[in-house]
């Protein structure tokens, strides 16, 4: 692949991720070093893990976050950034099995956390490139016509407005004909997500938060009460509440966890700065876009003027070949999309790895000794992430009841997760390819 510039040294590195590359990435905390007490000990310095912080901090807890590596390091700082209400799930499907009551709540609450990235954004000036403006593309006739259904249903149920456009209007509005049409939701948006998440972790160390990074948690040992002792390489924490936050880079942790959610893999790459030219043919909404399908791809504009474009969904990679096929999949879609790519350069491209839970729906609780915890966000997980430190927060702090819609969605065990996670994400993934082609 000639105009990938960027020689892999080694499997899986994410040191050609783009946001890693540039100079914002300026957490600095020590690893952890004897043993102390706290309130709260935190495992996982990504999105779930900084916004419980933050909002305890709110309530008066003394705080302790722990990372394996560094602030963001996992799917948090690597993800494409997109801001999308709702869950990898269609929530009409989830109406089906969790009834209105329990559904409504649960999005209404991704709606509400969407929200309050945008005005947290907006109250700390927190330099993020954020952008208004989210478009789903419909790959085939039938899917714009389920989008349509889907739009309407949304506008209807839950006052939320999102706007149809046929294919004429959308080869305007994307800048490609490759499509059937789009609908557009103003009120999802994109931003930098490293830079947003180290923002908000500096915010958060501003208001008492004491981050250790290179800390891995080796184990947890439970004590009575719910109190816990968090065993690193170099201290223990003991803490009174404890937070297991690192979704799909929690390892086996919470070994009863593990077998409710199987990994997959998602990769994205980045072209070098465009031409002013090539910058206005490509994505002239300027929106963040997903296509309109399971095996979906993704892709949006960065402030200094490249296309980072996503997706193609496999499962663990064993292999630098299985790593260069997902990346050239990548490519060939994206100039599918957009033919006048073809010779540009791609400077960056990178993978990680997220939790499916067999309902595609994340799980928030706490085990039988007191362990909180969130996972499984599918795939589409910035928002959610958000809505997920809320809702651990309140827990912890006493403020829910046993009737909020958290306690009633409970994701399933998936026979073979944890031990044969490759072969059914492999599965899992011819099945939804044969359903989207014979479809």
């Amino acid at each position: 692949m000639a105009t990938f510039i960027n020689p892999r040294d080694r499997l899986l590195s994410d040191d050609l991720c783009l946001y890693k590359d540039q100079e914002h990435y300026k957490t600095d905390h020590p690893p952890l070093d004897g043993d102390i007490s706290t309130d709260v000990c935190i495992i996982g310095g990504g999105f779930t893990g900084v916004m419980t912080a933050l909002h305890l901090l709110k309530e008066g807890f003394k705080v302790v976050l722990i990372e394996r590596h560094r602030i963001g390091w996992g799917a948090s700082g690597r993800n494409s950034g997109q801001l999308i209400p709702g869950f990898n799930q269609d929530i009409r499907n989830m109406r089906k099995k969790y009834g209105p009551e329990i559904t409504d709540a649960a999005f209404l609450a991704t709606v509400a956390a969407l929200e309050d990235i945008k005005a947290r954004i907006e109250k700390y000036d927190i330099d993020c490139d954020y952008a208004p403006g989210l478009s789903i593309a419909a790959v085939t006739p039938k899917g714009y016509e389920d989008m349509q259904r889907y739009s309407d249903f949304m506008t209807t149920q839950y006052d939320y407005p999102m706007t149809v456009l046929d294919d004429d209007r959308t080869v305007d509005h994307l800048g490609t004909d490759i499509y059937h049409g789009c609908t557009v939701d103003l009120q999802g948006g994109r931003f930098n997500p490293l830079k947003y998440l180290c923002s908000i972790a500096n915010l958060a160390v501003e208001k008492g938060l004491v981050i250790y990074e290179e800390t891995p948690a080796l184990r947890i040992k439970n004590l009575d009460d719910g109190k816990a002792e968090i065993i690193t390489p170099h201290g223990r924490i003991h803490a009174a509440k404890t937070v297991a936050a690192g979704d799909a880079y929690q390892g086996t942790l919470l070994p009863q966890l593990r077998r409710r959610y199987l990994l997959f893999r998602t990769s994205m790459l980045a072209t070098n700065v465009l031409s002013a030219e090539k910058l206005n043919m490509t994505l002239p909404c300027n929106h963040a876009v997903f296509e309109w399908r399971a095996l979906t791809n993704y892709y949006t504009k960065t402030a200094d003027g490249r296309l980072i474009f996503g997706g193609g969904d496999s499962p663990l990679v064993n292999s630098k070949k299985d790593e260069t096929r997902a990346f050239e999949k990548i490519y060939k879609r994206m100039t599918e999309v957009y033919p006048h790519l073809k010779n540009e350069h791609i400077t960056h491209w990178w993978g990680g790895y997220f939790g499916v839970t067999k309902d595609q729906i994340p799980e928030i609780g706490r085990t039988e000794d007191g362990i909180y915890y969130a996972y499984g966000y599918s795939g589409h997980g910035v928002v959610p992430t958000h809505m997920a430190g809320r809702v651990l927060s309140d827990m912890i702090a006493g403020k829910l009841d046993d009737n909020h819609f958290s306690t009633k969605i409970k994701a399933a065990n998936i026979p073979g997760a944890g031990t044969h996670d490759g072969i059914l994400a492999r599965l899992a993934l011819i099945w939804y390819g044969f359903k989207e082609r014979f479809d």
